[in-house]
């Protein structure tokens, strides 16, 4: 036998190993190295995650995990962050390796997350998208550490459909301090049920003491959505609703803010909205993403300067 066919036959063989090691760490179920994925998160984050009930996770073209009573803390925080009952989450595993985050279906269940204020702002990640998310009996708890106390919304249901291959929606049903919140976005669809390049969508979201409604158009680019909308936010007392949040400086009054806004890569942005609150009248445009809030505006009317200064505290 010649020294070449000798040599193409072991580089066959070589490429069958690796090819069959690729296969098996597809097919194996990574939940053994609950162990592992702690240190790796704790390594390249301030969070730690600890894994105390059952833990399964599939690698392929999606990296599958379904996971129990799962703790999350950061570091530098003694209240621990967050706890899920039930988690079952499915990522695109190319995207993970490009260093973004695509969140094809994620679902929760008996769940308590802290938000916690940061003293720093959060470094620029990659691109973030979330297809499908169902979350049931979720706690959130905001206000940790202030002087008005903390304060829990509770979500009894949340379901959203944010894939650029389906029509968007979303569903909550909770409560806020004893009383009814909920919120909803629905696509309105030709009757042909195809899924068009743009179409019109009707949103609202009602708490206690306000509510907020939305008109716009969602346009579909590629596997990306873009949503720009005019809205309008009213409500009969700033006061009361500003104090179910946290502190009661601000003036009473009745309030209505509107403007257009949009929605897309992971950020909201106000383009223009106006309005009132009482006697004073106001303008404002900004930005709120992963990385914080950049707000600008202006106020006139008695007071002024005092509430925009509540209004910076708040934030």
């Amino acid at each position: 036998m010649s020294q070449t066919r000798i040599l193409r036959r072991a580089i066959l063989f070589a490429l069958a190993i690796v090819a069959l090691a690729f296969l098996a760490l597809l097919t194996m179920d990574l939940g053994r190295f609950g162990d592992v994925v702690e240190d790796f998160v704790s390594a390249r984050t301030d969070f730690r995650v600890e894994f105390r009930g059952d833990l399964s996770a599939r690698l392929g073209g999606e990296l599958r995990v379904t996971a129990t009573d799962v703790h999350l803390w950061r570091d530098g925080v003694e209240r621990e962050l967050a706890t899920v009952g039930d988690l079952e989450l499915v990522l695109d595993t190319w995207m993970l390796l490009g260093g973004g985050i695509h969140v094809r279906d994620v679902r929760l269940e008996k769940s308590a997350f802290v938000l916690v204020r940061r003293d720093k702002p959060a470094t620029e990640g990659g691109a973030l998208a979330i297809d499908k998310a169902e979350v049931a009996d979720l706690a959130l708890t905001f206000g940790v550490g202030s002087i008005n106390g903390e304060r829990t919304i509770r979500i009894d249901s949340l379901e959203f459909q944010g894939a650029a291959s389906a029509p968007v929606s979303l569903n909550v049903a909770g409560s806020f301090e004893g009383q009814a919140i909920s919120a909803s976005i629905t696509e309105n669809l030709p009757a042909s049920g195809r899924l068009p390049d743009s179409s019109a969508f009707t949103a609202y979201a009602a708490f206690p003491d306000a509510r907020f409604d939305a008109n716009g158009t969602i346009r579909r680019r590629g596997e990306s959505l873009v949503a720009g909308f005019d809205f309008e936010f009213v409500g009969p007392d700033m006061r009361e609703f500003v104090g179910r949040f946290g502190p009661r400086k601000v003036p009473s009054g009745d309030f209505r803010f509107s403007g257009d806004a949009s929605i897309g890569d992971a950020a909201v942005t106000v383009n223009a909205a106006e309005g009132h609150v009482g006697p004073l009248t106001g303008t404002a445009s900004g930005r709120i993403d992963l990385r914080g809030l950049d707000v600008s505006g202006r106020v006139t009317g008695p007071d002024a300067a005092a509430f925009m200064k509540t209004w910076v505290n708040l934030f």
